[in-house]
């Protein structure tokens, strides 16, 4: 990815009880961007101009950009193969 193109957020409440699956098992949560945003001083999105603008998971109007799924596939990809290769470990 590029260390250009990953922002540490700041914490939130979220939606997922990830945190429990992480304390138990260890783990990593990532958010991947993919819509129209860009990132304010405080590394929030916000809608980008001329963009179709910024909409929640589980409505009607969402989108996600096809070309950026391609690199939520490729990170998936090299941790799995990282972790499997014992480049990366839980915890």
């Amino acid at each position: 990815m590029g260390p250009e193109r990953v922002v540490e957020t700041g914490a939130t409440l979220g939606y997922d009880d990830v945190s429990e699956l992480v304390k138990r098992f260890g783990g990593l949560y990532v958010m991947l961007g993919v819509q129209d945003a860009t990132l304010d001083a405080a590394g929030r999105p916000v809608p980008a101009p001329g963009g179709r603008g910024i909409v929640t998971n589980h409505h009607p109007r969402f989108y996600a950009d096809d070309d950026t799924l391609v690199t939520g596939v490729r990170l998936h990809a090299h941790v799995a193969y990282d972790h499997l290769t014992g480049d990366l470990t839980a915890g």
